[in-house]
């Protein structure tokens, strides 16, 4: 078995060992290309800061060349510069020491020290440090592949490596495709601007052997977002985050959310067909960020139980901004529901009775929090004032949320009635029950997740804040004239740390 953190401290020194590589990988490039176009203006390094979140208002940005390339590569606070990048991975991988090899220590600490010691020095200095990050990365890679037992600790690093590389990918191309296009540079040097950015992604030698000379964005972004044969596509990435999460228990919600970003980065294969990729990328990686959350609230949370129940409380909170992120918290707390049932259907797959009770508790919690609250805040209060300002009620994300709070009051109908049965559970019944609960959490997280990036995004963008003020105020009063139903519920704290506590018993058993 292997320490939750354990688990989280070899995913992140997963994520900052790829972060540093790919960073070190654009600057090099970017700045070498920089030295071979005409003319003795260099290249802006403004862009790339962006991959580094770090953003030019009230002076957080340098002004100055120098200052911007220090702080992509030697800010050691930020660790998504390249320096900090490498001490996060040192760190993590210092405090998961007991179960890697030393080997991976060593490249590592090596690395760091040279890109720590170019403090000072000559930017051709910094550029070949840089240059050394990416070969240690490779030596890291190769030790990982050679000396670590295929277990759930190699997978966790593993799964962090191609999260990242994924991510960084698509920031990648978010930054550099607008600042190489060809317009406003002489077309004699298109090919070297080409060859830069094969280089900024990784994929020279790839996109050659497949496609010669041929300078085609479409292709390359075909290359990179979906061809399940070049090991740093998008697609290449999602698929082996799968196949590792075959050696992780309870991975169901997490496949989930893989296939949601598989579902997006299907969405880039029309894009990229067209050569229009831009408009989805931002889509993406949201996607990969939900994966991220996924994982973090799967399997890394500090105190299981204290987590959930946190989360159930209103009061420890903060105040929501405005209405759309108020329902948005709602469904935060009913994703504890969620892993309440979760618990509960893993007791019943390995043949443990389940109480009915229990059950019979929950649903009441689905019922009085979902239907009776939750629902009538969207439908008698968002709904009239969407529709009066121009939303439309029979199509599109109303009409969409309406339809799937009938299937949800469907399924925790399907679930009361297995609840009310006097007679014990057959067999029957009991795999009836874990069919319902797995179809009701796997619609319900999509039903959520529409609502956010659909209904909500799409309402908070066109409607004024006093509309939004007016919506948030109508919220609050409903919700003050009823019953509290989270926090009051001793019930729920008790099948929280019942159902947490099993599962985890029992993916021990496994």
């Amino acid at each position: 078995m292997l320490l939750s953190s354990m688990a989280e401290a070899m995913y992140w020194c997963g994520r900052y060992v790829e972060r540093a590589q790919a960073l070190s990988r654009v600057i090099t490039s970017y700045e070498r290309l920089g030295m071979d176009l005409q003319g003795p203006r260099p290249l802006d390094l403004k862009p790339l800061a962006a991959l580094i979140r770090a953003e030019d208002d009230g002076g957080k940005l340098p002004g100055t060349r120098a200052g911007l390339l220090q702080a992509l590569v030697l800010d050691e606070a930020n660790p998504s510069s390249v320096l900090g990048a490498l001490s996060a991975a040192r760190e993590n991988l210092r405090n998961a020491r007991v179960i890697v090899p030393p080997e991976l220590w060593q490249v590592l600490n090596r690395s760091y020290a040279r890109v720590s010691d170019a403090r000072g020095c000559s930017e051709a200095a910094l550029l070949d440090a840089l240059d050394e990050t990416i070969g240690a990365v490779g030596r890291f890679d190769g030790e990982r592949a050679d000396n670590m037992l295929r277990d759930a600790a190699h997978a966790f690093l593993s799964i962090g490596c191609r999260v990242e590389r994924a991510d960084m990918l698509l920031r990648s191309l978010e930054v550099l495709l607008p600042v190489l296009k060809p317009e406003g540079w002489e077309r004699a040097f298109d090919d070297v601007r080409w060859i830069g950015l094969l280089n900024a992604l990784g994929v020279t030698s790839m996109y050659r052997r497949r496609h010669h000379v041929n300078a085609d964005t479409s292709e390359l972004l075909g290359l990179v977002l979906v061809a399940g044969d070049c090991p740093r596509s998008v697609a290449a990435c999602l698929r082996a985050i799968e196949e590792k999460l075959r050696l992780l228990p309870h991975a169901g919600r997490v496949r989930a959310a893989v296939s949601l970003a598989e579902r997006e980065g299907a969405a880039l294969r029309s894009g990229a067909a067209k050569g229009a990729v831009m408009p989805d990328v931002e889509r993406a990686l949201q996607a990969l960020s939900t994966l991220h959350d996924t994982l973090q609230a799967s399997y890394f949370p500090v105190e299981q139980v204290a987590a959930l129940q946190a989360g159930l409380d209103k009061a420890e909170r903060p105040e929501p901004t405005d209405p759309f992120d108020y329902l948005a918290r709602e469904h935060q707390r009913a994703e504890s529901v969620l892993r309440l049932l979760e618990g509960m259907t893993a007791h019943a797959e390995r043949g443990r009775a389940v109480d009915r009770g229990d059950l019979a508790a929950v649903v009441g919690m689905l019922t009085e929090f979902g239907e009776l609250n939750h629902h009538e805040k969207e439908e008698s209060i968002l709904t009239p004032a969407l529709v009066a300002g121009g939303f439309d009620w029979y199509d599109g994300p109303l009409a969409a949320m309406r339809r799937e709070h009938r299937q949800e009051h469907y399924l925790v109908r399907a679930l009361s009635h297995l609840a009310s049965q006097r007679e014990a559970w057959s067999a029957e019944a009991s795999r009836s029950f874990v069919g319902i609960t797995k179809e009701f959490c796997q619609f319900m997280r999509g039903h959520m997740d529409h609502e956010e990036r659909d209904l909500f995004a799409q309402a908070r963008r066109s409607t004024s804040p006093e509309a939004q003020r007016r919506l948030l105020e109508a919220f609050k009063a409903f919700d003050a004239q009823r019953r509290p139903v989270w926090g009051k519920q001793p019930t729920l704290a008790e099948l929280l740390d019942k159902y947490a506590v099993s599962a985890t018993v029992l993916a021990a058993e496994d």
